[in-house]
């Protein structure tokens, strides 16, 4: 299997308070060179956006999916939702 890792990090899956499971969610932020799809729950712990802004940014933004038009990172972060491993990988 091809693997694409997304996002660096653990992911391992944590219940929800409405009792679905989730392992990823998502925020999209905009920075001057574009718009980053980023991790609000990372390591089985949800997390502020400012939170999640500062471990990407520590970590490397080019580290994580950016594109040009917001249009096109929500629609990416719709579109893996429930297609992220526990290590960070898009399931293909």
């Amino acid at each position: 299997m091809n693997l694409t890792r997304i996002f660096p990090g653990k992911y391992p899956e944590v219940k929800n308070p409405d009792g679905t499971v989730s392992n990823v969610k998502t925020t999209v932020v905009g920075f001057d060179n574009g718009f980053y799809v980023l991790p609000t729950m990372r390591d089985g712990k949800q997390m502020t956006e400012k939170e999640a802004i500062d471990i990407a940014k520590k970590s490397g933004l080019k580290n994580y999916p950016r594109y040009n038009e917001l249009e096109d990172a929500v629609n990416f972060s719709k579109q893996i939702h429930d297609k992220i491993d526990k290590m960070g990988f898009l399931k293909k």
